[in-house]
């Protein structure tokens, strides 16, 4: 497989507790890949993949995904149908104003 990233690519994420799983939502210029970080962890590879579409992602964060792939860090192995849920781009929430002692003082919603 190759580097490129598009929706619906799940990657494989090595984990102490064992294999964890997220998906690529959207891709956004100039954010990058958005991922669903998946329920669960594996002591191995699953074979089928149609649980990913039923799963209700634990969080979402944009993710230098085609970099992560092209290092080895993490694996593309499979691409699977988007659920409705993951499929609309979500309200995400972004520190506004951050002092110098590194509070924030204000939310943004986009």
């Amino acid at each position: 497989m190759s580097t490129r990233i598009q929706a619906g690519d799940v990657i494989e994420i090595p984990t102490r507790q064992g294999l964890a799983y997220a998906q690529v939502t959207h891709i956004r210029k100039p954010d990058g890949p958005l991922i669903a970080v998946l329920p669960g962890f594996f002591s191995a590879r699953p074979k089928d993949w149609t649980w990913v579409a039923a799963a209700t992602p634990r969080f979402r964060v944009f993710f230098p995904a085609a970099h992560a792939v092209s290092r080895k860090i993490v694996s593309r192995v499979a691409n699977c149908p988007l659920s409705p849920e993951v499929a609309r781009f979500p309200v995400l929430r972004c520190a506004g104003f951050v002092d110098r002692n590194g509070v924030e003082h204000d939310w943004w919603l986009w």
